[in-house]
């Protein structure tokens, strides 16, 4: 599957971020019928999602460590027979904690997802837990960096039971600053576990 993601945010009293993301699906192979047993579309719109961020501790303020909160919400706009989305609306709610030592840093999150439950076949996708791990190393925060980064999840009422509701991915990429507001992100992920939706590989492209 090859996908494009769009999306702007604000920042607000460099405390607090806004913003709205639409991903789109410019194509797949399609081999498969729909979850509903309808056409399975090659190109299609998934969920909406509008996401708030907001910084509780800042180490640069004296505390041992920073610590973040975020919201996301996701809006039924996408297309549903073609394993692009689902119906109804989800949300997912994440605390995050970074701490830096020198050119290093670490951070890690831990989150729930709460979505309407989906059957498809025997697997069954509804509420997870979510958790994501990173080391970054950033010499010259200004300019550039390079991070490594674990992406898992897991069906919250019944956590790491069955291989294809845990999926995890090892992400290794960086970031270079074009600009002031620019910068070039690429990475590349393969998944670690047979759970849905890890990838053999993912390759990630974006400019923010």
């Amino acid at each position: 599957r090859e996908q494009l993601d769009f999306g702007t945010s604000v920042g607000i009293f460099e405390r607090f971020e806004m913003g709205i993301m639409v991903p789109f699906t410019v194509y797949q192979k399609a081999r498969q019928p729909g979850k509903k047993m309808g056409k399975v579309k090659g190109t299609g719109f998934g969920n909406g999602i509008w996401y708030g961020k907001g910084i509780i501790l800042r180490e640069e303020d004296g505390y041992p460590v920073s610590v973040a909160a975020t919201l996301h919400t996701h809006w039924p706009t996408g297309n549903t027979l073609a394993y692009m989305a689902y119906d109804g609306f989800g949300a997912e709610t994440r605390g995050l904690v970074t701490k830096e030592f020198g050119a290093f840093g670490v951070a890690g999150s831990l989150g729930f997802y709460f979505q309407p439950k989906e059957t498809i076949f025997n697997y069954v996708d509804d509420h997870k837990l979510t958790y994501r791990a990173a080391g970054y190393f950033a010499p010259n925060r200004d300019t550039w960096r390079v991070e490594a980064e674990l992406v898992g999840a897991t069906r919250l009422v019944a956590p790491f039971k069955k291989k294809a509701q845990r999926p995890l991915e090892f992400l290794l990429g960086g970031s270079y600053h074009m600009s002031t507001r620019n910068r070039l992100i690429v990475a590349l992920g393969v998944g670690l576990s047979d759970g849905i939706p890890a990838p053999e590989y993912r390759l990630v492209v974006g400019i923010a």
